[in-house]
């Protein structure tokens, strides 16, 4: 029977920039790897607060992304 396993899980935020010529949102991005496979939701928003209230950016969103072997 396959098996997944946990391999790595990263964090990236999406900052407002500011606006390009046409009046749209340019976004930067951060990303922070090494993120604990049993983060809570409420310990990852934390840490990304955190960090946005480091930065003169807006933060727009926050991702997580987990990557697994399958065996």
């Amino acid at each position: 029977m396959a098996q997944k396993y946990f391999d790595a899980a990263t964090l990236r935020m999406s900052f407002v920039k500011g606006t390009n010529e046409e009046g749209k949102e340019v976004f930067t991005t951060k990303s922070f790897t090494g993120m604990k496979e049993d983060a809570t939701a409420a310990q990852l928003q934390q840490f990304s607060t955190a960090i946005a209230s480091l930065t003169t950016y807006e933060l727009a969103k926050t991702f997580i992304t987990t990557q697994h072997t399958v065996e």
